[in-house]
């Protein structure tokens, strides 16, 4: 029993001490053997190995070298230094939110991710049940998702109401319909077969067919976005704080990056600077030489794109 106490002791490095002379007392030989002496004092050849001397009687020598114990300062630092690179995984979206980087995204209302993270509305459209369709009053009549909802179905002349519904001749187009033609009055002017404000109407901003982009309005014939915000790709956004175009149009964020005062931070999904690759089936996006942030632009009106390439 006193055997295992002793090296219990010495482990921690404490400096432990028999009673001599009393029967019973126990000396430890060289094999780890116990030698009982006369009267039961420990004999004096009994040694640990490399732990501690003990002397004559069964005392401890308290001179004697200790070896560090296992588990001592050195090997606690370098446990908590492996708990300091373990990851730790983000935390759950909330019901009805998907994660796209570092945000929860509602994918059934959000125009930067409907339907799924990175899907972005086009002009003139809104995102409703996860997909992007025409806001009231548009419609996509030339079946180029690139430039989202074109036509204005209200005014249109070719496209009245619906595509392809043209009014005849001596008629125009007021609010989907087709009616008779009348004289516009100034300020008012004929615009595809309707008469428009083009001081102030977002789709004939200055002159017929002139939609300002998504977000703006019209003032004195031209498009003006709100203030802190510039037209990007058909729509207003602030370049300071969005990931698609991050201090600049068509500067895109990586996935787990976020735009913070019109730069790209946070965790960096590397690319090769110069390479080409798809953000979407319809933009084409390039490296920036800083080898974390993408340049992107739209295929061409009935291209896609495919392995980097609009065709």
């Amino acid at each position: 029993m006193r055997r295992g106490v002793a090296v219990v002791a010495v482990m921690m490095g404490c400096s432990l001490r028999w009673p001599t002379g009393a029967a019973g007392d126990v000396g430890l030989d060289g094999d780890g053997a116990a030698d009982v002496g006369e009267g039961g004092d420990t004999e004096g050849d009994g040694d640990v190995a490399e732990a501690a001397d003990v002397k004559e009687g069964g005392e401890v020598d308290d001179d004697a070298d200790v070896e560090d114990a296992p588990g001592d300062a050195e090997d606690v630092s370098e446990t908590l230094d492996l708990l300091d690179v373990v990851d730790v995984p983000d935390a759950p979206c909330p019901m009805g939110r998907a994660r796209c980087g570092e945000l929860c995204a509602d994918t059934q209302v959000d125009l930067q991710h409907c339907g799924g993270c990175g899907r972005m509305c086009a002009a003139a459209q809104t995102c409703a049940f996860g997909r992007c369709v025409c806001q009231t009053g548009a419609a996509d009549c030339d079946g180029n998702a690139a430039n989202g909802c074109e036509v204005d179905a209200t005014t249109s002349f070719s496209h009245c109401g619906a595509c392809g519904n043209a009014c005849t001749s001596g008629s125009l187009c007021r609010a989907g319909g087709c009616a008779p033609a009348a004289s516009c009055t100034s300020p008012r002017r004929a615009c595809g077969g309707g008469c428009v404000d083009a001081t102030s109407d977002p789709r004939n901003c200055g002159a017929c067919g002139a939609v300002c982009p998504t977000g703006a309005t019209c003032a004195a014939g031209r498009c003006a976005c709100p203030t802190g915000q510039t037209a990007c790709a058909g729509r207003c956004v602030n370049t300071s704080t969005d990931a698609f175009n991050c201090g600049a149009c068509g500067v895109r964020c990586s996935t787990l990056q976020t735009c913070q005062v019109g730069a790209c931070r946070g965790a960096m999904t590397s690319c090769t600077p110069g390479a080409a690759s798809c953000g979407s089936s319809t933009e084409r996006r390039v490296c920036n030489p800083d080898g974390a942030t993408y340049t992107t632009t739209k295929c061409p009106a009935g291209q896609l794109c495919s392995g980097g390439v609009c065709g």
